[in-house]
């Protein structure tokens, strides 16, 4: 820090620049005073005793700090802090310093509807609520009612308001007036109708007298059985020529038209010739139709234009081709009133059918089907098999292949390529159209028989999903699954992409209990994890008898009394259990139960009592009698599949009888350990805990 004072006077500044505090003289006596310009932190602060009372600063100048001499307390004053006393055990603020600081919170604030007064007298805040009633009076709800009726839209209505006694006045317009029309002007409407109107064979008089209609229709005289004059017959037929306008000429008296014996009728027209049923279309199911001479129908027209006939529709002549055109669809309709039953299509060389096409839309063909590149819909029966010599398309939801032969049908996908690197392929697609999500499904294959009770059952398949969908990391996962017992599918086999490129994890079995049999040699490059036994030859010598002495689970032929001596605890470096101890002993004298106990200690736990109270932990006890003639008889303790110690703990067998059985001798042992190294131990670490 650097000070550049003179005589006294100046500011402190780091070294950086920045002012710390400025130091100046004020008063008669020229005293030292200093000003920070930032937070002041010291352990302690000394102020000296002053034998007077600093005089009260000016508004602006902050506040005092100082210790009178006389009862040496600490006190604090401004302008607007009277003295205040910092040193005494109750620092609570007086009633009226309170009363001084919540009045002056009164005093240049906003009042609405309401007048505060601090009373510092008696230490009071008086209230005075101004008049805050808005409701409005009657005359002014009055005025404003009324208001709404003036300049308003008043139809049939008078609507005034009277603001000397509040009221409105509605006045309705005569509605006496009487606007329906008389008879006679409803007949003169009318009647007006039938004025400069076109008439065609009849004629329409209005009667004004009366008020009625005259209707006279024109004389019509048809005689259809001679001859003559308004007959239509064979000796009279008129020509229907156009005329020099281009509208054809029409007959309009005749009902039939009746050849001449044994001659033909001819209707010549060089234009068209239009045939009209139901001309006035008060009719239903109108026919044009074709009568044998038995009155009989043999074919017709209808009014919707459907074409009817009881008989063949044959071309004319020999060995000529019959063709039917359309512009638009053509269809073909198979018991068009849809009551009967198995209907059908049929297509015949001369009176032999080669295909057939039922009303369901079975298709049979006697011969070939060939399709040069359109689309096949729906189901197709092929007798004698299908060639497709292009690309085919299926979009139905599914393909049946089907044959009651033995060891059909046959499924064969043939690739006749003479490149050693083209094969066959079969490709599961799966496009959703959005981005696909983990576990979705891409494609699986089934095999689905029956149970005992013909229940349809799947047995077996395989499946391939996505594991992993990110972009640049994708990954699947292939499994085989089949029926596990209970007819519940679950995999057997599964092929997940790893962690990493180019790498694989497998996942093989099904359950704690499934096996896994390797019929030849197992080839592994890397560190077989998961669990595994390991033998340890445990012979020992020893008098077992009611003491509890401890099996040495390896390295020495002596059992110990004491769990924490040499070859008796090991220390487990993962998961596991003790599968079995398995016992031959050479001479027994005596019959008890031989009890094999399990023990574990965990980290942090020295274990060097008997009892083993709060140190050792019982995990499983297992017992059985041994007699006097069991000598050199195998004694086998089997224990549960429970886990009996983590990894860092310590595990040790203890032994014991129930009575003493034999004399110091010769016992062979085997005890077989189960580790699960998927728990083992990784990175060099210190351990006060099981992890």
């Amino acid at each position: 820090m650097k000070s550049p004072k003179k005589n006294g006077i100046g500011e402190v500044v780091t070294d950086y620049g920045r002012r710390v505090m400025r130091i100046f003289k004020k008063g008669l006596l020229q005293r030292s005073l200093f000003d920070f310009y930032g937070d002041i932190k010291a352990d302690s602060v000394k102020i000296k005793e002053s034998s007077s009372v600093p005089s009260t600063p000016v508004d602006g100048d902050g506040g005092v700090i100082y210790i009178k001499s006389t009862d040496g307390k600490l006190y604090f004053k401004s302008n607007e802090v009277a003295e205040v006393e910092l040193s005494a055990a109750d620092t609570v603020l007086t009633s009226e310093q309170v009363q001084d600081i919540v009045g002056a919170m009164f005093s240049s604030n906003t009042e609405t509807n309401i007048t505060v007064t601090y009373q510092d007298g008696d230490g009071t805040i008086d209230l005075v609520a101004t008049d805050t009633n808005t409701q409005l009076t009657t005359e002014e709800v009055q005025d404003i009612v009324g208001a709404m009726f003036t300049s308003n839209t008043e139809t049939r209505i008078s609507a005034t308001y009277e603001d000397s006694d509040g009221t409105i006045d509605l006045v309705v317009d005569d509605m006496t007036a009487d606007t329906q029309l008389t008879t006679e002007q409803v007949q003169d409407i009318v009647g007006a109708m039938f004025s400069g109107n076109t008439e065609t064979r009849i004629s329409v008089t209005y009667e004004d007298g009366d008020g009625t209609i005259d209707l006279v229709v024109d004389a019509i005289p048809v005689d259809l059985t001679v001859d003559g004059a308004g007959t239509i017959h064979a000796n009279n037929v008129p020509t229907l020529n156009q005329d020099t306008t281009g509208n054809a000429n029409t007959a309009t008296t005749a009902q039939r038209i009746i050849g001449a014996a044994d001659a033909d009728v001819a209707i010549t027209s060089d234009g068209n010739v239009n045939i009209t049923l139901d001309n006035d279309d008060d009719e239903t199911s109108q026919k044009l139709k074709i009568l044998n001479s038995a009155g009989t129908e043999v074919g017709s027209i209808s009014e919707d234009g459907d074409f009817y006939v009881t008989g063949n529709v044959t071309n004319s002549g020999s060995d000529n081709n019959l063709e039917i055109h359309s512009d638009g669809n053509m269809s073909f309709i198979i018991d068009r009133d849809n009551d009967e039953t198995s209907q059908s299509f049929s297509f015949k060389n001369f009176n032999v059918e080669i295909a057939n096409l039922d009303e369901s839309g079975n298709l049979q063909i006697d011969g070939d089907l060939t399709v040069s590149g359109g689309n096949i819909t729906n189901a197709v029966t092929f007798d004698s098999g299908l060639t497709c010599t292009g690309n085919l398309t299926v979009n139905g939801d599914s393909v049946t292949f089907e044959s009651a032969n033995a060891d059909d049908p046959i499924f064969t996908i043939k690739n006749t390529s003479n490149d050693t690197n083209d094969a066959a392929q079969m490709i599961f697609v799966k496009d959703r159209g959005v981005a696909p999500a983990v576990g979705t499904n891409i494609g699986e294959v089934r095999f689905k028989g029956e149970d005992s009770n013909q229940n349809s059952q799947e047995y077996g398949g395989f499946l391939c999903e996505i594991d992993v969908a990110t972009d640049g990391q994708e990954s699947g996962m292939f499994g085989i699954f089949v029926a596990t017992h209970d007819g519940e599918l679950q995999y057997g086999l599964q092929l997940t992409g790893g962690s990493e490129e180019d790498e694989v994890d497998v996942s093989i079995g099904q359950g704690s209990n499934s096996s896994t049999s390797v019929a030849g040699n197992l080839n592994v490059t890397g560190t077989i994890t998961g669990k595994q036994y390991q033998v340890f030859p445990s012979n020992f010598i020893d008098d077992i008898g009611t003491s509890e002495v401890f099996i040495p689970i390896h390295g020495t032929t002596f059992e110990q009394s004491q769990v924490y001596q040499d070859d008796v605890a090991l220390l487990a470096p993962c998961d596991g259990r003790v599968v079995s101890v398995t016992l031959s002993i050479m001479s027994v004298t005596g019959t008890s139960d031989v009890n094999v106990r399990i023990y574990s200690l965990p980290p942090n736990t020295s274990g060097t009592t008997i009892p083993f109270t709060n140190s050792w932990v019982l995990e499983e006890t297992e017992e059985v009698n041994i007699t006097s003639s069991d000598d050199s008889h195998v004694v086998h303790f089997g224990f549960s599949n429970a886990k009996h110690f983590e990894s860092t703990e310590k595990f040790a067998i203890s032994i014991q009888a129930d009575s003493d059985i034999m004399g110091n001798t010769f016992i062979y042992a085997t005890t077989v350990i189960e580790w699960d190294y998927n728990t083992l131990l990784g990175s060099s670490a210190e351990y006060d805990s099981v992890p």
